[in-house]
C-alpha cells in the first residue's frame, strides 16, 4: 500500500514536471516574439520597420491556438493554454485591475495575484476553485487569512475584531 502511494506520487510529480516544461517552453515562445520582431528591424531577416495588430496567436504544428497576446478596450492580456485547449495562465494588464492567475487542469483558478489603486493579494484556490488562503495588503492594512472548505476564516493574521 505505502509503495502504491509513493509510485502514485511519483507520477504526479512527473505530471507536474512535464506541464512545467511545457509552460516554460511556452512563455519563452512569448518572450521570443519580441526579440524576433526586435532582430527583424535590425535587418538580419527580411522585415517591416513595425509590426501592428490587436492579436498575436502562438499555435502548435496543428494550428491550434495555445497563446494569444492580445489588446481590449481595459488593457492588454497574455494568455497560455493547455495541450487541451485549456487556460493555464493569464496575465491581465488593465488599468484598474492588473494580475496574473494560474490554473489548474480542469481549468479553474488556483494561483491569482492582483494589484489595485490601494492594495495588493494574492490568493491561493483548492482544487475546487475556492479560495483557501489569502495575503493581502490594502491602504496600511495587511493580512495573511486561511479559509476551510465552506469558505470560513479558520486562522488570520492580524485577528479581525
Amino acid at each position: 500500500m505505502h509503495i502504491d502511494r509513493i509510485s502514485a506520487l511519483e507520477a504526479r510529480i512527473a505530471n507536474v514536471e512535464k506541464t512545467n516544461r511545457r509552460l516554460l517552453m511556452a512563455c519563452a515562445a512569448l518572450v521570443a516574439l519580441p526579440l524576433l520582431v526586435l532582430a527583424c528591424g535590425k535587418g538580419s531577416v527580411p522585415s517591416a520597420d513595425l509590426i501592428r495588430a490587436e492579436r498575436f496567436e502562438v499555435v502548435d504544428s496543428g494550428g491550434k491556438t495555445r497563446g494569444i497576446i492580445f489588446v481590449d478596450k481595459d488593457g492588454a492580456g497574455i494568455s497560455l493554454d493547455d495541450g487541451d485547449g485549456k487556460p493555464r495562465i493569464a496575465l491581465a494588464a488593465s488599468k484598474a485591475r492588473p494580475g496574473l492567475e494560474i490554473f489548474d487542469t480542469s481549468g479553474k483558478s488556483q494561483v491569482s495575484l492582483t494589484a489595485e489603486k490601494e492594495g495588493a493579494a494574492i490568493a491561493l484556490a483548492d482544487v475546487g476553485g475556492k479560495p483557501r488562503a489569502t495575503l493581502g495588503i490594502f491602504k496600511d492594512e495587511t493580512w495573511l487569512a486561511f479559509f476551510s472548505k465552506a469558505g470560513d476564516v479558520s486562522y488570520q493574521v492580524p485577528k479581525s475584531e
